[in-house]
């Protein structure tokens, strides 16, 4: 036998055995790829319930609606906007300040005219007892002026009494006849604008407290 034989050849492939992988291993790491596999399943599917379940995605969406106009019901100056446009609101929400002087200067107004229309119709009041009280005291006069003409007049033939001073009287009862209508006349304009009312509910005073309210 030569040396030749005892060597090894170099070209002859030498082949390396890996022991066989154990069966619970790897059913071990398929259970753990198939946990993590559902728990991303589930935790995506939970996602889109809480979020993405709640948006419509869409190239053509529009929007309809009820539009209700709004009209103030007074004017003046607008301060601020409390609201933006397509805000919801809910009935009784401040939707606009206005400028509170023009408002202001109008319940002043207002207020200076009712008082003045009470101190007007309490005037009335007064003025109508007054002219009552007047008309009173003429015919008064004017009955005791009558009174004496007619007496004048029953003597006049006896020569009790001249001319002069019967003519006098007759004279003074027709003056005090005129002022009596003047009086009259007068009493019947001033109880024209306060008959059969108060002080309280005379249409001026309503009218006035009106204007209060509206301007309050």
């Amino acid at each position: 036998m030569t040396d030749t034989e005892n060597t090894p050849s170099h070209n002859k492939p030498v082949r390396h055995f890996t022991s066989p992988q154990h069966p619970r291993q790897r059913r071990r790491r398929l259970w753990l790829v198939t946990l993590v596999a559902g728990l991303l399943g589930l935790m995506f599917l939970l996602y889109w319930w809480q979020v993405n379940s709640h948006f419509v995605i869409t190239d053509d969406a529009y929007i309809s609606g009820n539009i209700v106009p709004l009209k103030a019901q007074t004017s003046g100056t607008v301060a601020d906007v409390r609201v933006d446009n397509t805000q919801y609101v809910h009935q009784g929400d401040v939707l606009v300040r206005l400028d509170g002087l023009q408002a202001q200067v109008a319940l002043e107004l207002a207020t200076a005219n009712l008082a003045d229309s009470v101190r007007q119709i309490e005037t009335l009041f007064n003025h109508a007892d007054m002219l009552r009280q007047k008309l009173a005291g003429k015919e008064a006069v004017l009955n005791r002026s009558q009174h004496d003409l007619n007496r004048y007049r029953s003597v006049a033939n006896n020569g009790a009494v001249s001319a002069q001073q019967l003519e006098d009287s007759e004279y003074q009862v027709r003056e005090l006849e005129a002022d009596v209508r003047q009086i009259g006349a007068e009493l019947g304009g001033a109880e024209a604008l306060i008959q059969k009312t108060t002080p309280a509910d005379n249409p001026k005073v309503l009218q006035a407290i009106a204007q209060f309210k509206q301007a309050y």
